[in-house]
This record gives C-alpha cells, sequence and structure tokens, in this order.
C-alpha cells in the first residue's frame, strides 16, 4: 500500500488492499479516483448522484451487506435432531481440541491432558505425523510439555466443509468425545467477514452439530471480549448473550459474534451446556515471557511507540492477562459441570494507563514520552515501514479520545475462584519479565530504537 499511494499519490491503506478482492479491481477503483484529490476513505462517504456512478458502490455494498450476512448466520438449522439422547454425567474423559498448535492452543493442551486421559486435536496438516510435529514444535517454542501418548491428531481443516475430515472419524469422535473446545480459529484484524466465514463460522456449526450426534458433548468456544465492542447501545461487555446488533464489520470480531449466537441457539435449543470464553489481552507466559510477538497487535504497537520514542496520551488502559493463566481458566471452565450457557470474560480485572506503563520501558533504559493524540498522530504520518507501527496504523488515524468498553466479570471471578484461577495478575513484575524476554528475543532494544534523530529529539 506505501508503494501504491506513493506511485500514484493516493492515500491508500493497508485494509483496503483486504477490502478488494483482486488487483484488478484495485486497478479499476484507482482508475476512477485518479484524478480526485481526496483519499479513498473520503470516497466511501462521498455521496453521488446515483449508485451507479459510484466507483466504491459494489465494495460499499459488500460491505454493508457483511453485517446482514452475520445477522442471517445465526439462524441455525432444524437439524431433527433426538435431543433426548443422554449427557455424560461423569467427569470429560476424552477431548476434542481445535487450534492445538497455536500460541493459546498448546497451553490448552497441556493443561487439558493433566485433566483427562485424551485429547484429539484436529490440525491443519497431510497427515498424523506433520501434525505432531507441529505441535511438538509448538510446545518446545512455549517451554510446555506434552504427552504425546494421549494425544490423537486428526488431519482437517476448519476452512473445510464437515471440518475436512472423513465420515468414519466424524463417527469416531461422536462416539469417543465427551467434550468439545473450540480455540481455533482464523485471526487477522484486516480481512473481511466473508473470507473468515468457513474457517470461523461455519466450523463452529460442525462442531456444534457433532456437539448432537450419538451423545451430547459439553462445549467450550473461545471468543473474545472485544465482541462487546462492536455491539449498538453497551456501556458495558455483560456476562450474557444480548440482543444488541453488530454496527462495526470487523471480520474477525463479527465472525466470533456469530459463533457465540450460534453457541447460544444450540444450546438453547437442543440442551447443550455450553461456556464462551472471552479472553481480553492474552500476553506472554507468566514464567517464562514468552509470547507470539511476531503477529501480536498489542506488542506491535508498544514496539513502534517505542521505536518513534512517543506514545498517545489517551484514556484507555492497557490490561494483560498472560496465556497460561487464560488457558487454565479455559480449562477450568471447560471441564466444570455445568447446566446451559454460561459466558465468561477473562480479562484481568486491573488496568493500567499507559504512563503507568511506558515508565517500565524508562526504567530499563529506554527514552519514550507521552504526546496529545494530535502530536502523536502527526509523527505516525512520518513512519516508514521499519517502524512496527506501519503495519498496524490504520487503526490509529481516527479519534483516539473514547474510553474503552467495561467490562462485567462478578460471576466469571466468583467461579473461576471456585476453580481455583485468579485472573488478577500484578503488572509491576509482569511487565518486567516481558521486557527482559523481548529484549533477550532481540524484539526490543534501547541502543538502536529510534528512526532518527528529528523525530528522536523533538
Amino acid at each position: 500500500s506505501h508503494k501504491l499511494s506513493n506511485a500514484l499519490n493516493l492515500e491508500i491503506k493497508v485494509a483496503d488492499i483486504f477490502t478488494y478482492k483482486s488487483v484488478q479491481e484495485i486497478v479499476e477503483i484507482l482508475i476512477k479516483t485518479k484524478d480526485l484529490d481526496i483519499s479513498l476513505d473520503n470516497l466511501y462517504n462521498r455521496t453521488y448522484s446515483s449508485s451507479a456512478s459510484n466507483p466504491f458502490y459494489s465494495s460499499v455494498s459488500r460491505q454493508n451487506d457483511y453485517i446482514k450476512m452475520a445477522i442471517e448466520d445465526t439462524k441455525i438449522p432444524d437439524l431433527k435432531k433426538d435431543i433426548s439422547i443422554g449427557k455424560n454425567e461423569d467427569s470429560p474423559k476424552i477431548a476434542l481440541l481445535t487450534g492445538a498448535s497455536g500460541f493459546l492452543g498448546i497451553y490448552i493442551l497441556a493443561d487439558l491432558l493433566q485433566k483427562v486421559d485424551q485429547v484429539y486435536c484436529l490440525e491443519r496438516c497431510k497427515d498424523e505425523n506433520e501434525g505432531i510435529e507441529k505441535i511438538k514444535t509448538q510446545a518446545l517454542k512455549s517451554g510446555v510439555n506434552i504427552n504425546l501418548s494421549q494425544v490423537n491428531v486428526i488431519s482437517g481443516d476448519l476452512s473445510m466443509p464437515n471440518l475436512g475430515i472423513s465420515k468414519n472419524m466424524r463417527e469416531t469422535l461422536a462416539k469417543d468425545v465427551d467434550t468439545i473446545v473450540h480455540c481455533g480459529a482464523f485471526v487477522h484484524h484486516l480481512h473481511d467477514y466473508e473470507s473468515m466465514r468457513a474457517a470461523n463460522v461455519q466450523s463452529t456449526l460442525d462442531l456444534l452439530e457433532l456437539a448432537l450426534e450419538y451423545k451430547k458433548k459439553s462445549f467450550c468456544f473461545v471468543s473474545t471480549v472485544g465482541v462487546g465492542s462492536i455491539l449498538a447501545d453497551l456501556d458495558v461487555t455483560p456476562e450474557k448473550i444480548v440482543d444488541n446488533l453488530p454496527l462495526s464489520n470487523n471480520g474477525y470480531v463479527l465472525s466470533k459474534w456469530v459463533g457465540e449466537k450460534l453457541v447460544a441457539n444450540f444450546s438453547e435449543k437442543y440442551d447443550i451446556d455450553a461456556v464462551i470464553a472471552r479472553p481480553g489481552n492474552i500476553t506472554g507466559c507468566s514464567q517464562s515471557g514468552f509470547s507470539n510477538f511476531e503477529q501480536n497487535h498489542f506488542w506491535l504497537f508498544n514496539k513502534g511507540c517505542l521505536q518513534l520514542g512517543f506514545y498517545p496520551d489517551i484514556q484507555r488502559g492497557v490490561e494483560m492477562v498472560p496465556v497460561d493463566i487464560v488457558s487454565q481458566a479455559v480449562v477450568a471452565l471447560s471441564l466444570s459441570p455445568r447446566k446451559g450457557l454460561a459466558v465468561r470474560n477473562l480479562c484481568n480485572p486491573q488496568n493500567i494507563n499507559f504512563h503507568e506503563f511506558f515508565n517500565h520501558f524508562n526504567s530499563f533504559g529506554f527514552d519514550i514520552s507521552s504526546l496529545s493524540p494530535k502530536e502523536w498522530q502527526s509523527h505516525l504520518k512520518t513512519i516508514t515501514s521499519e517502524n512496527s507501527l506501519s503495519q498496524i496504523k490504520d487503526f490509529y488515524t481516527g479519534d483516539l479520545s473514547g474510553k474503552a468498553l467495561g467490562v462485567e466479570q462478578s460471576e466469571t471471578i466468583n467461579e473461576l475462584q471456585s476453580l481455583g484461577v485468579n485472573l488478577n495478575i500484578e503488572y509491576n513484575s509482569l511487565i518486567s519479565l516481558y521486557i527482559r524476554y523481548l529484549s533477550e528475543a532481540e524484539f526490543l532494544s534501547n541502543s538502536s530504537i529510534y528512526e532518527g534523530e528529528a523525530i528522536a529529539c523533538c
């Protein structure tokens, strides 16, 4: 997008690259807008005399239709299942886990193996051996111990019909599995809802149908606390499923909202015991600091601010829960007996402000200070591709003055306390651990931190 912007003297955001479906479509739009002295964002909202004369009409209508599409996708099919089939009243002994080789998933797998006899792992791989190697590699990176004798890897694909598995394998899972933990997802905050629909929505529907076959299985859906932020007329993210409709077409969060509604509707109609687990900001392991910093929005933002020498003075606080603590919470909730549906918001009940957070970096020899949001945004416009913010800067071009949505957690905290899990993690030692880990991993450096003297000394 940076090269296109320079070559054509147009403001093209990274998100625009994901909005349009082909290079041809982008070129056609650029040809129609080349002589217009306005950005693509302004064109989205420009009023034309007729829809046919609007060069963005097809894309605008497509974007608007994503929310309608998502709402339609929350309707569950009439499966004509015998809902009188029995539930397993004993503690689950065999689990099905998706996303086991992911950042959170590997910790969930390790914790599950401490509680159940066997875990089936649905992995995108050509065969079982490749899947085992993926899990072994991620376990080694994460520093967790996996007893592979308790693991059965299934070659599948969440984006494929019927999870990409055979009829025989589905029958085996239907008979063997007592509980399903659906952690796998296509995670990307620039792709649209339609491109995430198969992997994140259809897979959830397929797994919910599996939960009704042969015997009823308990179900855990790993969502995100961000679901509340896209819904209309909410002041707080509640511990329940609400009727409020989405206003945002963020593809990933919208797909998680649909997933939540499907779980809730299946639970009500087919009497499935289920829990929706909504993590907030999942950060590095509380013991080692290990994290997925290369692809993590939170750490890309922090590194970019350090490179810039400034952070925005905004009201939003910093919230963090280490990945191993999130995993403990998810597994405890998954295996805890319940009747019907529960929604649990897995955030740290405590936040710290930006000043406190970045002062920790200064104590480690970094040099960073605050600027007003508008001043910070003016510096943001000057960064090159060398700055980590260049990958995510489109998220910070608008109004930064708003407060984060509040989060209800009373029921979550009460249940987790009874299960021996505490989300209230003290930040001082945690941040110090993360800075040391990220510095040793050479993700952060306080010796060559700035892009240039002009920016660093402003």
